[in-house]
């Protein structure tokens, strides 16, 4: 009742929204040019309209696939039903190490027979390390030398060899989670089932219902474990989702409606059948992928994007792979839909043109932020009149319209964007994306494929501030124009200024936010953490803690316990694991030691692990949910984001380097002279503090209850007029091994004075 509820409302908000926004571009157009200021103020009102105007069609374009898109309902079907599929992994220069974890998850697919499973790796350098990594994991490789048609080149060499009716398509830092296929292989047969009224899915019957439709692909998210730049270097990994996560998770999927979901060139499974009919993939657009499934619709195959995460990859590390990437999709987009002559192809549906009208019009964005952010600026500084209206017009008209729209956005996102943080990254991209859009949509292409790079670092120093120019800049002219329009009104009563003081302030904060991501954020971390709770043993010294995993890595984990223990600081040791139909042993060495209320955290680097054991692990990390969130934190607005970036950024760098667990322990010693307490222990030294500094011998044995005595030498000479000193246990090693100190522990945990 409640989801229907907020349907209804939904549907309200979205139809008002759009009613309110045609009166306004209507008004705008028919009252507001500056016809009676000259030929720039002119052009620069028309510019602004038109900028508007897009902006209003694509979002009710968005809002109707809101409105009537949905996730098709996945069939249950009989095993004998689920084909063979041909998994293909395509890698042009990527690490072993990054394709070790894809290949390896596909290994452990989870399929009714798994002999139907076929996986390869599709090479085109070539190379010899792929071959050996192929190989080891009994997997298919097809190697190619001289590929001239990139990703599409590498794909349809692999396809002229395999021949199973579905193909996954991986990119090679995409790691497909277990059920990855039963969760994708059953909506291929929903034309052959249907669903009773008790909720079973039957076969349906021969002719019932008519022909029935073809699936030609299903294409499920684009999903990445690391946070992409946009929430690393704002400081919001904790807070906002991943900025691909609304297109993949809301607009691909409302875009089923009109049958114009987008084929992302990986986590997708496609029909063999589709690809044989549109010539295989496409080889004429830098982004064959999205080219290949708009031909694969117009040949009239239904297809889908589902919103469940399948599958999850590396963003960008770098401003300049990530500017990479997106000039690379915005070309290819628009060079598609011109090859595929979409305004005049009759093989299109009208609903599907305008589902990619939306599209193109998307790619528009940024070169409309650059006029939204240099109008006011005309105005202060030059007077240029780019609206002729007064300051009740605006209010009457343009207020109704701009409040309803932002609500309307952020109920469109559901809770994944806000039109706050979608202002952000539309200004963070906009000095690099307008004119690539601009170029590419008068002609001028790019034919050059260039791979983006997912196993890098983040850029430093010189790289980010040159990045950072542009920003720079715009923010400095829009300081110098808030200014002027300040003392206008101060000086003048000018109450139209106010309006232009607001739009300077909201483009100020959105080039703020773009300077702090290209003044970029330190990455100290190797590799990812995702938040895991399993079974633990650390085996060392004859003895065994358990405790359970807090998060794991690539190349670390953390293991919690309810009590300390001593765990070597230096050496190797064993910890065992398990996870559902997993389990492996690996070595490992302790860094640092973290108590956190009651309990204690042991941070462990993996040293090494067994090949058997290391595939398993590899799936213990990355077979589950990235930690990442899926939807906007309740602190996620102006003051938080401005908050975030300013402390964090002055924060200094704290690091543990403790490797022993300090146990607090502030209790009297047992026969020692008045004030003498025992304030903290580690295993291998202890802190006492004396009623005088000349108290502090300099070797002492202490008894510590339970008939256990430390044998104590003072650790330092310096402070000697401290009350507190620090010694050293000389037999700490013969005290941890004596079954008493369990007890003892127990006791100081407790605060309670050991017998």
């Amino acid at each position: 009742m409640k989801d229907t509820k907020k349907k209804l409302r939904n549907r309200l908000l979205f139809l008002s929204s759009t009613l309110i926004s045609a009166i306004y571009i209507v008004w705008r157009s028919a009252f507001t040019l500056p016809v009676g200021y000259g030929f720039v103020a002119i052009a620069f009102g028309v510019l602004l309209l038109l900028a508007e105007a897009i902006a209003v069609l694509e979002l009710a374009l968005e809002f109707w696939h809101f409105m009537k898109g949905s996730e098709p309902e996945l069939p249950d079907i009989p095993e004998a039903w689920y084909p063979h599929v041909d998994i293909l992994i395509a890698t042009h220069n990527e690490s072993p190490a990054l394709l070790y974890k894809t290949v390896n998850a596909c290994t452990y697919l989870r399929y009714p027979d798994r002999d139907k499973v076929h996986v390869f790796i599709c090479d085109d350098l070539n190379r010899g390390e792929i071959a050996a990594l192929a190989k080891s994991f009994d997997v298919g490789y097809f190697g190619l030398v001289g590929n001239k048609h990139a990703k599409a080149g590498n794909l349809n060499n692999a396809l002229r060899q395999t021949d199973s009716p579905l193909v996954l398509t991986l990119d090679a830092d995409m790691i497909p989670k277990s059920n990855f296929l039963l969760r994708t292989v059953p909506y291929f047969f929903l034309p052959q089932m249907k669903k009773t009224d008790k909720g079973v899915w039957v076969p349906r019957e021969g002719g019932e219902d008519g022909p029935p439709e073809k699936i030609g692909f299903v294409q499920t998210p684009q999903s990445f474990y690391n946070p992409d730049l946009f929430q690393y270097n704002l400081y919001s990994e904790r807070r906002v989702p991943n900025e691909q996560d609304f297109f993949f998770r809301e607009v691909n999927v409302g875009r089923n409606v009109t049958n114009s979901a987008l084929y992302a060139g990986s986590n997708t499974l496609i029909s063999r059948e589709a690809l044989k009919s549109v010539g295989n993939i496409a080889t004429d657009s830098i982004t064959e992928d999205f080219e290949t499934g708009m031909k694969i619709q117009a040949k009239g195959y239904r297809t889908y994007a589902v919103a469940e995460t399948l599958a999850q990859g590396l963003a960008p590390t770098s401003i300049e792979s990530l500017i990479s990437q997106r000039v690379r999709w915005a070309r290819g987009c628009i060079q598609s839909l011109r090859n595929v002559r979409l305004l005049t192809n009759r093989e299109f549906p009208l609903s599907t043109k305008l589902g990619y009208i939306a599209t193109f019009l998307y790619w528009w964005t940024f070169f409309r932020r650059f006029v939204y952010i240099l109008s006011p600026i005309l105005f202060a500084l030059f007077n240029l009149r780019v609206v002729d209206s007064t300051f009740l017009q605006i209010a009457a008209f343009w207020l109704p319209h701009y409040a309803l729209q932002t609500v309307a956005v952020n109920a469109l996102s559901d809770k994944i964007r806000n039109r706050h943080w979608s202002n952000i990254i539309d200004t963070i991209l906009f000095p690099y994306m307008s004119g690539p859009v601009i170029s590419e949509s008068i002609g001028i292409r790019q034919t050059r494929f260039v791979v983006t790079k997912k196993d890098g670092r983040t850029e430093k120093g010189a790289a980010l501030r040159l990045y950072a120019l542009p920003h720079v800049l715009m923010l400095g002219i829009c300081a110098v124009a808030m200014a002027v329009c300040v003392l206008r009104i101060v000086m003048m009563g000018a109450f139209y200024d106010a309006v232009i003081l607001y739009w300077l302030a909201v483009n100020m904060k959105n080039l703020f936010f773009a300077v702090c991501f290209m003044l970029g954020r330190p990455n100290f971390r190797m590799a990812e953490r995702f938040d895991a709770v399993l079974p633990a043993e650390i085996e060392f010294d004859g003895r065994v803690l358990r405790g359970n995993t807090c998060d794991l890595s690539e190349t670390g984990l953390s293991v919690v316990t309810d009590r300390p223990a001593y765990v070597p600081q230096d050496g190797v040791f064993a910890v065992r694991l398990r996870d559902r139909e997993y389990s492996g042993e690996l070595r490992g060495e302790l860094m640092h030691v973290i108590q956190f209320g009651n309990k204690w955290k042991y941070c462990i680097r993996i040293v090494h692990m067994e090949e058997a054991s290391r595939r398993a692990y590899m799936q213990m990390v990355f077979d589950r949910e990235h930690p990442l969130p899926k939807t906007m934190a309740p602190a996620v607005g102006l003051y938080d984001d401005f908050a975030a970036n300013i402390n964090k950024r002055s924060a200094p760098l704290r690091q543990s380097m403790r490797k022993l667990p300090r146990i607090y322990v502030n209790l009297p010693l047992k026969d020692a002279r008045k004030g003498e307490m025992l304030v903290d222990f580690n295993f291998r030294y202890a802190t006492l503090r004396f009623h005088s500094p000349e108290d502090a011998a300099e070797s002492r044995d202490v008894a510590l209850g339970f008939g256990l005595t430390a044998r104590l030498r003072r650790a330092r000479a310096e402070g000697a007029a401290s009350r507190e000193v620090l010694y050293a246990v000389e037999n700490w090693r013969e005290l941890i091994q004596n079954p008493a100190f369990d007890r003892l522990l127990d006791a100081w945990l407790q605060g309670v004075s050991p017998a």
